[in-house]
């Protein structure tokens, strides 16, 4: 198989619009972290720029030689719960507390255990949590029409005509009818962007128990739960047969080499390698790889101006953004709900997953994702064990 053969505008553009969508919206969190935690400007990048450079290789790596579009993220919960874990502990404590996360994660994945425990889940509850998951993002796109409505309702309209006319360019032609009305309707300050390259800060670990138990455990919790058992979710849903334990392995690996350098953690990607599974990236999945090729490619670059990029990022309509990631995931979701509804005997299990996830709950800092995924396997076992009295 050549890459030369299977390269196609649609997936690069997949891979493209992935990283966009993982800068504009949550890399804000990051800085916001940040700001409570008390980093300098300096860490503060170098924490961007090693996530992302950590997500690129990851991403590269195994998208090339499994050929699937494996597609890896920071984990965006984890920043949310840095939010208010950060300002109890210092810099150098919560560099520790990663690498003991990024250390479970290893163990989870070379063991088999988490590998294991995903087999047992019926498909159908899998797949509804996934449409919990991108149900969130579709809806918010059509509701930024009441707040952008020439951008977002042209490009809705543009997004619907191309998926009747051009399917696999229908993303490609959204992105380019919303960048054109962005560029001639809004005034945007492209001066104030410091085009300057991020320099790595390297800070040692100091080992805290408060802080395993304030950091480490919730962050191996939530990387586990809302972000790898959905990513290999969207894989699943995609027709992908991906080797679990390899690919938790290989996410653990890379958040123990960016910790000291501030990175919280790179896990397996569900909304944007939604987008880079589907249909919309290119028909045939055995080509889709290029746009985890893509994806890495784009990381990389953006690790390297990490900092200006979000200042890019904040000069950008917000509903621009979120029409984008929405629209760019409405294929997936639809998909995702066919395969939660397919099998009627685990239906109410399904639903209630369904539910549970895209009701946006959050307990004890665990997001609806894994509360989701326990309402619905909780109640296919209790079904499970009535069918056989």
């Amino acid at each position: 198989m050549s890459i030369s053969k299977d390269i196609s505008f649609s997936a690069i553009v997949a891979g493209f619009i992935a990283v966009v969508i993982a800068y504009a919206s949550s890399a804000v969190i990051i800085f916001h972290a940040a700001q409570t935690g008390g980093l300098s400007t300096a860490q503060t990048a170098s924490w961007l720029a090693s996530a992302s450079l950590g997500c690129g290789l990851v991403t590269f790596f195994l998208s090339l030689k499994l050929k699937m579009p494996i597609i890896t993220a920071w984990s965006t919960p984890g920043a949310a719960l840095l939010v208010t874990a950060l300002p109890l502990y210092s810099l150098s404590e919560a560099i520790g507390a990663y690498i003991i996360s990024a250390i479970l994660v290893i163990v989870f994945g070379v063991t088999g255990l988490f590998q294991k425990v995903m087999r047992k889940i019926p498909m159908s509850i899998i797949a509804a949590m996934l449409a919990g998951i991108l149900l969130q993002f579709c809806l918010q796109a059509f509701a930024q029409i009441q707040l952008q409505g020439a951008l977002v309702g042209v490009m809705c309209i543009g997004y619907f005509i191309s998926k009747i006319l051009l399917p696999r360019y229908a993303i490609v032609c959204t992105l380019l009818i919303g960048s054109a009305l962005v560029f001639f309707r809004h005034d945007l300050a492209w001066s104030s962007i410091d085009w300057s390259m991020t320099i790595p800060v390297l800070t040692m670990p100091t080992w805290s128990v408060s802080a395993i138990f304030g950091i480490a455990l919730p962050l191996f919790i939530v990387a586990m739960t809302s972000q790898n058992a959905s990513g290999l979710a969207v894989m699943q849903t995609s027709g992908y047969q991906a080797p679990e334990s390899k690919l938790i392995t290989h996410t653990g690996i890379m958040s123990l080499l960016t910790a000291p350098f501030g990175s919280h953690g790179v896990t397996l990607s569900s909304i944007t390698a939604a987008i880079c599974t589907s249909s919309d990236c290119h028909p045939n999945a055995e080509k889709r790889y290029i746009a985890g090729l893509s994806c890495a490619f784009f990381y990389v670059l953006f690790a390297v101006f990490a900092q200006s990029m979000v200042e890019l990022f904040a000069l950008v309509p917000k509903a621009f953004i979120v029409a984008i990631a929405g629209l760019a995931l409405f294929s997936a979701c639809s998909h995702a709900l066919k395969s939660a509804l397919a099998e009627e005997n685990n239906l109410d299990a399904a639903m209630l997953t369904f539910m549970v996830t895209a009701s946006n709950l959050t307990l004890w800092g665990v997001g609806s994702a894994f509360w989701g995924l326990c309402a619905g396997v909780l109640l296919y076992l209790a079904m499970q064990q009535l069918q056989k009295k």
